[in-house]
């Protein structure tokens, strides 16, 4: 198995040609995992439908009733899909380093999947406390008197830190479940690496997101049609159509979805960390020069 990461700094073009031949050689790799979380996922649809599958009344879900007793199984369901998800990452990186043999994915996840989660945790935070400070703030703005203006600057400037940060600190995934670093050390890291690299986050991470965009709007214009054409035959409530679709579009996109955004995150961060790991070992030369 050859290795796909490259072995020193990329550009911006590089980048992206490493992920996209890093994602076509993960396809049939993740396919277990991707389909694992779907199914998974349509576990937790169900649990979400349930007053609706037990009583025919669709008027529960859209009052919001409670799965009741039942929906106690989405905690172990959602805690799967955090191993799912980081055993994904490290199957994905053994591809790209041609780690041999590659084995221990669904270990690595069970693993680390508890720091993945302390992780993710640290990393909504912020967005939890500027929505808590909003809930506060807004109505001390007395909007009635000042019009919507200073609602509107708040929100862009809070909209505009939550994306700094998020693009600053998302690389502390991969730095859990591969670099097997702790929670916080793992968000330092992730500050660190991309300090001063907003425009190489920027032009990668943009490309991704049209991709993985346009990923989801051609299967779900494809499935809409052909869910469409089957609610006439089954006359199924707009409710439980919804669910249908958003259900068949889950299996759809699972596999290509998941070998595109892990190998988009994998292969920022194995290109910030050998820039990092370059600028450090310049520092020690230069040091040693002076130190002689």
């Amino acid at each position: 198995m050859a290795r796909i990461f490259a072995s020193e700094p990329q550009s911006i073009g590089g980048v992206l040609d490493q992920v996209f031949r890093l994602a076509k050689a993960a396809l049939r790799p993740v396919l277990p995992f991707a389909l694992a979380q779907a199914v998974v996922t349509l576990l937790l649809q169900v649990i979400r439908l349930w007053p609706v599958l037990t009583s025919g009344d669709t008027r529960a879900l859209s009052q919001g009733e409670l799965p009741g007793p039942i929906a106690l199984l989405a905690l172990p369901l959602y805690a799967l899909v955090l191993v799912i998800s980081m055993a994904t990452i490290y199957r994905v990186y053994e591809i790209g380093a041609a780690v041999e043999p590659p084995s221990t994915a669904w270990e690595r996840g069970r693993r680390r999947a508890w720091p993945g989660f302390l992780a993710s945790l640290l990393l909504m935070l912020p967005i939890v406390l500027l929505g808590v400070i909003a809930a506060i703030a807004v109505p001390a703005l007395h909007l009635e008197k000042v019009g919507p203006g200073p609602l509107i600057v708040v929100g862009v400037i809070a909209l505009a830190g939550t994306l700094q940060w998020l693009s600053r600190a998302f690389l502390c995934v991969p730095a859990v479940v591969v670099d097997s670093l702790g929670p916080v050390s793992a968000i330092k890291a992730s500050l660190r690496l991309t300090r001063g690299r907003v425009l190489r986050l920027s032009g990668v991470l943009l490309v991704g997101l049209v991709v993985m965009v346009g990923i989801y709007f051609l299967v779900g214009l494809l499935a809409g049609v052909v869910g469409a054409l089957l609610a006439r035959g089954l006359a199924l409530p707009p409710v439980m159509f919804g669910a249908l679709i958003a259900m068949v579009v889950t299996f759809l996109v699972a596999v290509p979805i998941a070998a595109f955004s892990t190998s988009l995150t994998l292969s920022l961060w194995h290109d910030l960390k050998l820039r990092a790991e370059g600028s450090d070992l310049g520092a020690q030369i230069d040091a040693l020069h002076r130190d002689a």
